[in-house]
This record gives structure tokens, sequence and C-alpha cells, in this order.
């Protein structure tokens, strides 16, 4: 049946059409043997390129960027597609075998009716359509699930790295239920970065004492201890705007990132900084942009307290590693700073 037949390879069809740079005519309105070898698959979710599922079920497959049109893509415990006038969803087109199909429909539940497995046109980079699977909405959907702006999967979220008292679930999950978009974070995980720990300022909502900055500037062989909450750009600009004391909506994400601040000068926490990649999302959190240079000044037992929760929960550190951890970054009675200019804030650190 020649190159692209029943016989050929999962992915030749789709590597030869990469290889020219451009879709054959007879593949732009594909509508082949839907239970054979060479089924296009449009994917949008942890399907796509650097995410788990794919490294599972696709890891080594061709994949074109693509976009479906005339679909909205809305996320809630998990992301899913449907059928919307005028928006569309970024993804990523791959040729998969009868075997590899069936094990995508197990994926997504297309059984259970979680997901539907139903025919669409994508339009790759040239211009050129496609006809294709993709998994739409089934039983997944629920009413407040929320749109992604852009239909971009890969660039609604962000990891927002707490080093603080947001390594605790518990504290982090107050922040959460304060930002418009309620939904818990996608997944964590343990981190550690090159910027230095210090404890300054004097947060009264704490009861006193100084209060977790990270210098914004690396410094070599420092390892700071974090957790990366996956969350999205919406969810970190605010829980920022919530660390400033500013009303919801007030500061837009991810162009934060871009201008290094909030605009609103004079907040404890209004430098934002970036802290490498993590897969295929960034790494952000919000320090004090003095923070280099800020007298130095103890936690308090109750913030001591609930970064060692957040270090055991996060990094698996026994209670006592963890007050070790906290110990170590902080300085001795007879070498305390004095609270830095301007007294306690507003803060809560």
């Amino acid at each position: 049946m020649g190159a692209y037949g029943r016989d050929a390879q999962p992915g030749a069809r789709l590597r030869a059409v990469l290889a020219r740079g451009c879709i054959l005519h007879r593949w732009a309105r594909y509508t082949g043997d839907v239970t054979g070898t060479g089924d296009l698959v449009f994917v949008y979710g942890t399907l796509r390129t650097g995410q788990a599922n794919h490294g599972r079920l696709l890891a080594g497959r061709p994949m074109a960027p693509a976009v479906l049109g005339g679909h909205e893509l809305r996320l809630g415990a998990w992301p899913w597609v449907r059928q919307a006038e005028g928006a569309s969803v970024v993804g990523e087109v791959v040729e998969v075998d009868r075997a590899k199909l069936a094990e995508l429909d197990a994926l997504e539940d297309v059984a259970g009716g979680w997901y539907r497995r139903e025919r669409a046109t994508v339009r790759l980079g040239d211009g050129a359509e496609l006809e294709v699977w993709t998994y739409v909405a089934g039983s997944v959907a629920r009413p407040e699930d929320r749109p992604v702006a852009g239909g971009d999967w890969l660039a609604a979220f962000t990891w927002y790295v707490g080093y603080g008292s947001n390594l605790s679930t518990a504290r982090f999950a107050s922040y959460l239920a304060g930002c418009r978009d309620t939904t818990p974070p996608w997944r964590w995980a343990a981190v550690e970065v090159p910027h230095r720990l210090l404890f300054a300022r004097d947060s009264r909502k704490w009861g006193g004492g100084g209060i977790a900055f990270l210098d914004p500037a690396p410094t070599p062989g420092v390892r700071t201890l974090g957790r990366a909450w996956l969350v999205t750009w919406e969810q970190f600009a605010d829980v920022l705007a919530q660390e400033c004391g500013l009303a919801l909506g007030t500061l837009e994400a991810p162009a934060l990132l871009a201008a290094g601040s909030i605009p609103h000068p004079g907040h404890w926490y209004g430098c934002v900084v970036a802290l490498g990649q993590r897969e295929a999302w960034p790494m952000v959190t919000f320090t004090d942009e003095l923070a280099g240079t800020l007298a130095l000044r103890d936690p308090g037992a109750a913030y001591r307290a609930v970064i060692v929760e957040g270090l055991t929960e996060a990094h698996g550190l026994s209670p006592e590693e963890a007050a070790a951890y906290v110990a170590s970054h902080s300085i001795t009675a007879s070498g305390a700073g004095s609270v830095a200019p301007g007294g306690p804030g507003p803060s809560p650190g």
C-alpha cells in the first residue's frame, strides 16, 4: 500500500510531512481507515511533548504543532475541550497505530464516558488542514471548570515556588481559597534553588519576628529548599496580590515575569524572580527586591512551625531536621539584626 499504507511504521506519514516542511495534499483531508495503522490524533493536555502521559505513551514519536479551531480548552481536575464558536485550542498531532489508539482510549476512559473520541479538523503551521481524532469532554466536564486563556495548556501554567510559609499545604491552600480560581494545584514538586534564604522585616501577622525572603540574585553553591506548586498564571497573580494586599485582578501574569516586579512599589514581595524551567513550565517566585541588603531578624515560633511543617511534607525531613534547616538560616541573639528601615508592614510572609 506504499509508504503510507497499512504496513507502514507508525509515525512514517507524519515524519514525511515534517521532513517536507508542508503537508501533502492527499493528507490535507485524511479520512482513512480509522482502525488501521496510521491514525492521526490531536492532543492538547498531558499527552503533549514534555508532559507526563506523553513520556508514558508517546515518547519518541514525531509531534507536529497544530491548532484545533471551533473548540475551547477548559480546566478542572483535568483539561478538556468542547465546541465553541470563535475559540481555538493549541496542541500537537501524532500518528499512532491501532494498539496505541486503544491505549489512548483507555487513558481517557472512553468506555466509561469520561472523554469521547471524535473526528475533527486541525490546522498546521503552514495553514494546511488535517482530519484527526481528538478527545472531547464527556463526564469529565464540570460547570465550574474555567476556560484556559489562549487555549494553550503549556502557556497557562507556571510553577510557583514557595520557600517560607507556602511550603505548607494548609498554608498555601488558604491562599488558593482567596483566588478567583480556587482549583487545587495540578501537582507539586520538591525543588532546590540557588538563591540565599534569609529572614528579615517584622511581621505583625505572625506575632512578630522575621519572615522568609530570597535574595533576588543567585549565589553559586547555595541550595535553598522549596516547594513548586503547578498553578495557573492567574492563580500566581492572585496569590501575589494577596501577599501585597492588592485587589484580585489588579495584577496580570505572565507579564509580571517579564517586568520583574509589580507596578505597585513599596510592597515586601513585589519582586518577581525567574528560577529556571521544570518540564514545560517556568518556575517563579516573589521576594523583596531589597532582600540582599535587609537587616536580618529571626522568625517567631509560629512562623518557624509552619515552615517545619512544609519541609516535612515536601522534602521528607524529620521535624528535627527541618527545625535545624530553619535554624541554619537564622541568626544568634547576639548577632540579631534590627527591623529594616520602614518598620513592620502588612505583608503576611
